[in-house]
């Protein structure tokens, strides 16, 4: 199976290009005015691939083989593709040089990006502090989730599709709402509430939910504000930040706001074999404690990182609401 490894380090490396270039695109094709509606209806997208992907897949798979499927995922490409380049015209940003200044070579120009927005103090701090908001989530949420699931559901799988599902239908329902609204009054607001609320009703629900259904209503309930929190930092990017600047600037961002996901996967799996099932496998004052909490036996180690991990997603993010550097985003 190595390509498959080859093909998805590919994927990512192309992804590190074209993600950025499309959200100046959306930039340029949008009006200031609907920033956060656009970025509703891409999470509408995403959530609605989340979905109905893996289930027309199976069906293609079980239809006509993995042929059938990479010639559909072919097919799709190209009328994505000739689209793009046929059928949607993309302004472009027209920046004057400066008198005087000579030209940047393309490490100056990646470098650029970092130094522009040290600048801007408040967006700076946002990513910084979602880097750390994905160091959390990472630690526990999708990485862990699946495993906690199975464990305490002796390996049902359904159960999990099931919980799974939710988390698509929870994005789908937010996207809609963030689609339709109108901006907030206070991006700061919304972006640290919407936050705060995922991580109570999402990762603390986990935690401590004993059943299936508690744990649907939780990834359904949590999912939901998440839609509303990247539709309302997107804008927020968007109207920082000059169109001349944004390619480099949303390269920027993704590189450090993102760079703690993978240390959240490694960090969670070795903190849930190594450190919390051990511990919960003890019979002292504190294991007690956390059984009363979120019960007891296989996988309840996970439990308790989902347990810590909301409470304290919750916590910084009520800090960062009553952070006066972050009062800039409004202005």
């Amino acid at each position: 199976i190595w390509h498959l490894y080859v093909v998805n380090l590919v994927i990512g490396c192309m992804n590190a290009f074209q993600q950025p270039a499309a959200m100046v695109a959306v930039t340029l094709l949008t009006p200031r005015r609907y920033y956060t509606n656009i970025s509703g209806m891409q999470a509408f997208s995403n959530s609605v691939n989340a979905i109905l992907t893996p289930s027309l897949a199976a069906a293609l798979m079980a239809f006509g083989g993995i042929r059938l499927v990479l010639a559909v995922d072919l097919i799709s490409f190209s009328v994505a593709f000739i689209t793009l380049a046929w059928f949607i015209r993309i302004p472009e940003e027209q920046v004057e040089k400066e008198p005087g200044k000579e030209e940047e070579s393309f490490w100056q120009q990646c470098l650029s990006g970092i130094r522009y927005l040290r600048q801007k103090r408040a967006v700076w701090n946002l990513i910084l502090f979602f880097a750390l908001v994905n160091l959390l989530a990472s630690m526990a949420g999708n990485s862990l989730m699946p495993a906690m699931i199975l464990s305490r559901t002796g390996n049902n799988q359904k159960l999990l599709g099931i919980v799974s599902s939710c988390l698509g239908v929870g994005t789908m329902a937010g996207s809609l709402v963030a689609a339709a609204a109108r901006p907030p009054k206070s991006r700061k607001r919304a972006i640290f509430l919407s936050c705060g609320l995922s991580f109570l009703l999402c990762d603390v629900l986990w935690g401590l939910g004993q059943s299936w259904q508690v744990w649907a209503i939780a990834a359904l309930a949590g999912n939901f504000p998440l839609p509303i929190l990247n539709a309302s930092l997107s804008a927020v990017l968007r109207e920082k930040i000059p169109v001349h600047m944004q390619g480099r600037a949303f390269s920027t961002q993704a590189t450090f706001q993102f760079f703690t996901i993978p240390l959240g996967y490694l960090a969670g799996g070795v903190l849930a074999d190594y450190v919390f099932e051990p511990f919960m496998r003890g019979d002292g004052w504190l294991q007690q404690l956390f059984v009363s909490l979120v019960g007891s036996g296989k996988g309840s180690g996970m439990a308790v990182i989902f347990l810590i991990t909301g409470l304290a997603g919750l916590l910084i993010n009520l800090a960062a609401l009553k952070n006066k550097t972050f009062d800039e985003i409004d202005t």
